[in-house]
Formats: C-alpha cells, sequence, structure tokens
C-alpha cells in the first residue's frame, strides 16, 4: 500500500478492506473498490495476484481445514490542521 497511501489520503479514502478465502487448494479474496482511483487499485490488485496468492497457496498445505479471514485497514494521516483565523472579538470587551 505505501506507494498509494498520498493518493488514498488526498481523495479521503479512510480504510482498505480485504477478504480472503482459503478452501483446500480453492483460493479468493475481494478487496474494496476504489473509486476515486481506479488505476491504482488496479495495480495493487495485481500487486497482490503476485504476492498474496503464492503465499496463500504455501499456506494451503499447513491449513486443516477452511480459513476465512476479513482485514479493515484504517488509514491515519497525522498531518498538520490548517491554521485556524481567529476573529477579533476585541470590541466587544
Amino acid at each position: 500500500l505505501r506507494p498509494f497511501l498520498q493518493e488514498l489520503i488526498a481523495v479521503e479514502q479512510r480504510s482498505i478492506s480485504l477478504r480472503v478465502h482459503v478452501d483446500g487448494e480453492a483460493i479468493s479474496y475481494e478487496t474494496e473498490k476504489w473509486s476515486a482511483l481506479p488505476e491504482q487499485h488496479f495495480v495493487w490488485t495485481v500487486t497482490l495476484d503476485e504476492q498474496l496468492i503464492p503465499f496463500l497457496y504455501a499456506l494451503c498445505t499447513w491449513l486443516p481445514s477452511v480459513l476465512f479471514v476479513e482485514l479493515h485497514t484504517f488509514i491515519v494521516s497525522a498531518r498538520p490542521l490548517p491554521a485556524l483565523s481567529v476573529p477579533d472579538n476585541s470590541s466587544d470587551l
């Protein structure tokens, strides 16, 4: 996700969701769509195909039964807030 974080924050995407299902040798996953960044979402899912799927197939040999996982990751940005303009109310004193 690191390459996409700044763009996700800029379009106010506040979370990433991933659902993984492993059953014997059948593996599938679903991701929440990034409606504002469809091209970046496609690149991310290609990366998941290349990195996550081989790991899950290796995991199949260790699992006695079905594995179903839902991951919800929240994106928190710690950038400073813009300065507030405080109206001058000294005449009200």
